[in-house]
């Protein structure tokens, strides 16, 4: 019985440990495809534009090369007057390239942090695109949503916007609040221009796959696509009407 009991002990420590390998290897070859696929969006996104100076540093925090692909993609497709960010960084230096390839177009992007906005300005005027782009520091504020209380960037420069033709939400952080980003559409819903376009970044997350959900519900003249990608992009487009 003793033997037999060992046995069993050292099969079931040996299957655990082989698990354990499987799961690593697997998780290894996940990472390097996922690498892969970043340093093919990032060979793309050099194919399209020629930066004057050093990009921000990609990933983590800062957006991915397969969503700045995507968002190139985007704008070349659309060729958007107006384009209003919530959530500075290289995505509006990217954007701001492309802007400015097609020859029209601003990007406006808003961010709540206000040393982050500082920096973002002084990249986009060592980039030479502070013409075409900008970022605005926008504290958050405390807005009613359906009688629900929600923080939201707070500017006066939204009021002088009056047609958006591309939103792009990579902000306020989730850590700010539950469905920190949801606000997005409410707010603005009657600034964006009957072809607007949205962008969400983060799409694999739960809580950016609620505001999708809740978005589309209480705004149904919206169609969405879910790219795939490192953090998961999210593209809302209006409906044609007729």
């Amino acid at each position: 019985m003793g033997l037999w009991f060992l046995l069993v002990v050292i099969l079931a420590i040996q299957l655990t440990i082989y698990r354990r390998i499987q799961h690593h290897l697997a998780q290894q070859s996940r990472e390097r495809n996922l690498n892969y696929q970043q340093i093919e969006a990032l060979f793309s996104i050099f194919s399209l534009i020629r930066p004057n100076h050093p990009l921000p540093v990609m990933r983590g925090w800062a957006a991915s090369p397969d969503f700045l692909a995507s968002l190139i993609s985007l704008i070349q497709e659309r060729k958007p007057n107006t384009i209003l960010e919530t959530g500075s960084g290289v995505s509006t230096l990217v954007a701001g390239y492309i802007l400015k390839d097609i020859g029209k177009g601003k990007i406006i992007s808003l961010d709540h942090d206000e040393h982050y906005a500082e920096n973002s300005t002084k990249e986009l005027k060592k980039h030479q695109l502070d013409n075409i782009a900008s970022v605005v520091y926008a504290p958050l504020k405390e807005y009613t949503i359906s009688g629900k209380k929600m923080l939201w960037y707070h500017t006066p420069l939204l009021n002088e916007i009056k047609l958006i033709d591309m939103l792009i939400v990579d902000g306020p952080p989730e850590s700010t609040q539950k469905l920190a980003r949801y606000p997005a559409l409410p707010l603005l819903i009657d600034s964006l221009s009957d072809d607007a376009v949205i962008i969400l970044d983060d799409g694999n997350r739960e809580g950016e796959q609620e505001i999708v959900k809740l978005w589309l519900a209480e705004f149904p003249g919206f169609i969405h696509q879910k790219i795939e990608s490192e953090k998961g992009t999210v593209i809302l487009r209006r409906m044609k009407r007729g």
